[in-house]
C-alpha cells in the first residue's frame, strides 16, 4: 500500500502502541528464557507495522528486524531505528539464510493471506527458525462469534479465517515439534 490508510486504520482499530505493547507482554517471559538460551539471538517480527514490538526487544538483544509490506508502516518503523524489509514476507523469508532466527513472531498478519500463501509462509518459517527457537503467532478467533461474525470484517483485507486446530496440524506438519494454542481474549 502507498498511502496512510492502514495507518489510519490501524490507530483507530488495533489500538496505540502502548495498548499494543501491553498486550503483547504476555510473550515476555518466553521469548526472554529463549534469548537468554542462545548465543547471538535474532528475533524477526513478520509484518511489524508500527514496530512497537521489535522496538522493546531491541532494547534487549541488538539483532531485531522486521518485515513489512506497508510503506507507510515501514517508514515508521525506519523512523524508530528498525531495521524492516520493506516487502512480501515470503519473498524476505525466502532470502534468510536456514536456522538463521531465534525468535518469530507473527502477530495478526496470517489472517490476511490465502491458504497456499500461509502454507508458504510457515515453511519458510520453518525452514529460517533455529532448533532451538520458537515461533509465536496471533490471529482473531473464530470461536468466539464477535469476533468471527461482526470483528474480523472490520479490517478488509482479511482473508482467512484461521481453525486453531487445523492450524496447529499445519504447523505440526512442517515439523514444529511443540504446537500448541491458546485463548488469550
Amino acid at each position: 500500500m502507498k498511502s496512510d490508510f492502514y495507518y489510519k486504520f490501524e490507530n483507530r482499530f488495533r489500538g496505540d502502541e502502548d495498548s499494543i505493547l501491553t498486550g503483547l507482554s504476555i510473550y515476555d517471559s518466553l521469548i526472554h528464557q529463549v534469548i537468554r538460551e542462545i548465543s547471538h539471538p535474532k528475533i524477526l517480527d513478520v509484518g511489524c507495522g508500527r514496530g512497537e514490538f521489535l522496538q522493546k526487544w531491541q532494547k534487549y538483544i541488538p539483532n531485531v528486524i522486521g518485515i513489512e509490506n506497508d510503506a507507510k508502516m515501514a517508514k515508521i518503523s525506519r523512523s524508530k531505528g528498525l531495521e524492516v524489509i520493506e516487502d512480501n514476507a515470503i519473498n524476505s523469508l525466502q532470502r534468510l539464510s536456514d536456522k538463521s532466527i531465534s525468535v518469530i513472531t507473527i502477530f495478526h498478519m496470517v489472517e490476511h493471506i490465502e491458504y497456499d500463501q500461509l502454507f508458504k509462509l510457515l515453511s519458510e518459517c520453518s525452514r529460517a527458525l533455529q532448533d532451538e527457537g520458537i515461533m509465536i503467532i496471533e490471529t482473531p478467533s473464530i470461536d468466539n462469534l464477535i469476533v468471527s461474525t461482526k470483528n474480523f470484517y472490520i479490517d478488509y483485507s482479511h482473508k482467512t479465517h484461521i481453525n486453531s486446530d487445523s492450524f496447529a496440524f499445519m504447523i505440526e506438519n512442517l515439523g514444529f515439534d511443540k504446537v500448541k494454542y491458546y485463548f488469550l481474549k
